[in-house]
C-alpha cells in the first residue's frame, strides 16, 4: 500500500536522523571527557527530562498495520538509588499517525474515502540500570506502560465506526539509551523504547497499540 511505502521512507529518514544525532551526542561526550567521574553522576538524586518522540507503529494485522509514523512529546522524572539504579515515571503523548482507506456504500453504490487518526497518552513506570562512564551514562531497563489510545475517523464510516473511540490497556516496554552530561546540572538524553504486549480492548476487538519510540531531549539533574 502507498501508506506502507511512505512509512518505510519515513523510517529510513528517521534512521538517518537518529544516526546523525548519535554522532553529535558522541562528539559532545568526547569533548567533555576530561571532566572527572563525579561530574554529572555523583551528587545528584535524580533528574527531570523533556523529550521529542518519533513513533513507529507496529505492523501487526491486529494492530497499526500501515499507519504512518507519528510524533510526540514527553516528560519524565527519575529518582536515583546510588549510582547504578533508578526508577522513572514518564508521561508521553503521541499523535499524527494516520491511515487512509475506502469503503463501499451499498445504498449509493459508490466508494468513499476516509482517514483514521491514532493518538495515545502513555503513563510509564520504569526500573533502570545505570552504567556511569565519566560523563556518559548508558542505561537500560524494563517498565509498565498504561495506554489511553484513541482512533478518530474524520470522514465516512471507519473500521471502528463513526467518530472517535477510546480504550485503555496495560503493557510492558524495554528501554535502552544514554545520557551525555554537558554541564554540571544538565545532560542530553537519547532513548529507544521497544513495546511488549501493549494491547487495548476496543468495542468488538483487541488492538495492539504499541510502537517503537525514538526519543531525544534534555535532562535537568538535581
Amino acid at each position: 500500500m502507498e501508506v506502507g511505502e511512505n512509512m518505510k521512507k519515513s523510517m529510513s529518514k528517521a534512521g538517518v536522523m537518529v544516526g546523525g544525532l548519535v554522532l553529535v551526542l558522541c562528539g559532545t561526550a568526547v569533548a567533555q571527557y576530561p571532566y572527572p567521574y563525579q561530574y554529572g553522576t555523583r551528587g545528584h538524586n535524580g533528574s527531570v527530562g523533556v523529550k521529542l518522540i518519533g513513533f513507529f507503529p507496529n505492523q501487526d494485522s491486529d494492530g497499526l498495520k500501515d499507519f504512518s509514523t507519528g510524533i510526540g512529546i514527553g516528560v519524565d522524572s527519575r529518582f536515583n538509588f546510588g549510582d547504578y539504579f533508578a526508577l522513572g515515571v514518564e508521561l508521553d503523548y503521541t499523535g499524527v499517525s494516520s491511515w487512509s482507506g475506502t469503503n463501499y456504500d451499498t445504498q449509493t453504490a459508490t466508494y468513499y474515502s476516509y482517514t483514521m487518526d491514532f493518538s495515545n497518552v502513555a503513563l510509564k513506570l520504569d526500573a533502570l540500570g545505570r552504567f556511569p562512564l565519566n560523563n556518559i551514562i548508558p542505561f537500560l531497563g524494563v517498565g509498565l506502560v498504561y495506554n489511553s489510545s484513541a482512533f478518530d475517523t474524520s470522514t465516512g464510516q471507519g473500521y471502528y465506526g463513526y467518530g472517535s473511540v477510546t480504550a485503555y490497556g496495560l503493557g510492558l516496554e524495554a528501554v535502552v539509551g544514554s545520557d551525555f552530561v554537558v554541564g554540571g546540572n544538565g545532560a542530553v538524553t537519547a532513548e529507544l523504547s521497544v513495546p511488549i504486549d501493549q494491547y487495548s480492548v476496543f468495542p468488538g476487538s483487541t488492538v495492539n497499540v504499541g510502537g517503537y519510540e525514538v526519543m531525544a531531549g534534555y535532562r535537568f539533574l538535581f
